[in-house]
């Protein structure tokens, strides 16, 4: 009974927060030209080139992005997927001689989302897999098993963007001898030819960060490699053997001093035998308040990293008076800026600070936002250092709606991954809320 009222009330909150966020009002204006359409911009993140043989596309897509942009030879989905709604597959598995029959039922989305492919999981113990990818098909024959293993399978549904959105449930089967086993003189099987090996695609990305910074590249918010910037604050990063499909492909950077800079992520499509260039890339600014509260007339202190010899611009605001001021400085020769805000400016409150830079005609994204408070004494902050949190889903070193958002999903629904289930309890309940809740950093 207590369970079930911690539920409702739970959903109630979560309804009174999706509520909120409906009242925001958003407006979008459809670009179109004569190879190229762009529909419903609602959020466009600046600060990258996207090129293809026909076009280019000076901008890129941020994960809070909607729409979809396409030509004849090319085709961005740009979006985060937070809430995905589809029926799960019924999975049969039937035993044959080393091998086990597959079939399921189509998955089927709902809400917009749509199934594309399907990954077959197989593996000797319960909930332990290896998953292949087999397409948009409902069957399929998995070979060379060993007689006698029992075989635990599973399927997942995804989307075009390969997010798993649903699962079936566990189905096994045993495999049979073949043909000719046991008794004396069997047959020789002549091998089948290896399979030609799949085309694959490569993706490259290269911009500016901070120098000598370390930029980690996340490949379905999974660490696909890093590579460190030059004194320039140059980098370049590049994954090859990619299957075609489509990706999201993210990019962050470690400061000097340990800080990480916001995230930037771009939808991409992978081609067989192509390579896609995602070039001019600004990693945001990193930005630190050096004091958490500041008596009123003391200064407030900004550092932080960016490109050599940028002008860095600190915006100041105040959710409370709506009050905004402006900053701006020059960033020195190894990237490192500096700047101080007289609080007798400010009123008594709450304030949040971000920055963006620009340096021979780019402008970055700005930063994520940091909080400090007008008050009658003075706290220095603690350095956000990167952090493992263990709510942080999509590996941006911060728990926050996002996270939220991904956690929701998993709701009192059955066998959740273990990443999700925070107490490790089979469940994603209001205790898993609660860790992420003290994990919190907004």
């Amino acid at each position: 009974m207590r369970r079930a009222r911690r539920t409702r009330v739970f959903r109630v909150l979560f309804a009174l927060l999706i509520s909120l966020a409906l009242i925001v009002p958003a407006g979008a204006t459809e670009y179109t030209g004569t190879e190229f359409k762009i529909v419903d911009p609602v959020i466009s993140v600046g600060g990258a080139r996207v090129t293809s043989t026909t076009y280019t596309v000076l901008s890129s897509f941020g994960q809070v992005a909607v729409g979809t942009s396409t030509s004849a030879s090319y085709r961005v989905r740009s979006g985060f997927e937070f809430f995905p709604v589809a029926t799960a597959p019924v999975l049969t598995a039937t035993a044959g001689a080393a091998q086990v029959s597959l079939s399921w039922t189509a998955s089927t989305g709902f809400l917009g989302w749509t199934v594309t492919s399907y990954d077959v999981c197989r593996g000797t113990v319960s909930n332990s897999y290896t998953c292949t990818d087999v397409g948009n098909v409902t069957s399929n024959t998995v070979t060379s098993l060993t007689a006698g293993t029992t075989y635990y399978f599973r399927i997942r549904a995804k989307t075009t963007f390969g997010v798993v959105i649903v699962r079936s449930s566990e189905a096994t089967a045993t495999p049979t001898a073949g043909a000719g086993a046991g008794g004396g003189g069997g047959n020789v099987g002549i091998p089948s030819p290896p399979a030609a090996p799949a085309a694959t695609g490569s993706v490259l990305f290269s911009g500016k960060a901070h120098p000598f910074g370390t930029i980690t590249l996340l490949k379905d918010s999974q660490v696909a490699g890093s590579v460190r910037a030059n004194a320039q604050a140059e980098f370049q990063i590049s994954l090859s053997d990619l299957t075609p499909g489509n990706y999201l492909f993210a990019l962050s950077a470690v400061d000097t001093d340990g800080l990480r800079s916001s995230l930037i992520s771009f939808p991409i499509t992978i081609a067989s035998g192509t390579r896609t260039t995602v070039t001019d890339i600004f990693i945001p600014p990193i930005i630190f308040a050096l004091q958490s509260e500041v008596k009123r007339g003391e200064p407030v202190d900004f550092s932080g990293h960016t490109v050599p010899r940028a002008t860095v611009t600190i915006s100041v605001n105040s959710d409370e008076s709506g009050k905004e001021v402006t900053l701006q400085v020059f960033s020195q020769d190894d990237g490192r800026y500096e700047a101080s805000l007289n609080s007798a400016e400010l009123e008594f409150g709450s304030y949040t600070a971000r920055a963006k830079a620009s340096v021979d005609g780019q402008v970055s994204n700005y930063s994520y936002e940091i909080a400090f408070t007008v008050g009658t004494r003075t706290v220095l902050a603690e350095p956000p250092r990167v952090r493992d949190f263990r709510a942080d889903f999509n590996n941006d070193s911060r728990a926050n709606l996002i996270d939220f958002s991904i956690l929701i999903y998993w709701f009192e629904r059955p066998d959740p991954p273990a990443q999700f289930d925070l107490n490790s309890d089979q469940i994603v309940d209001i205790v898993d809320f609660s860790i992420m809740i003290y994990e919190w950093t907004g």
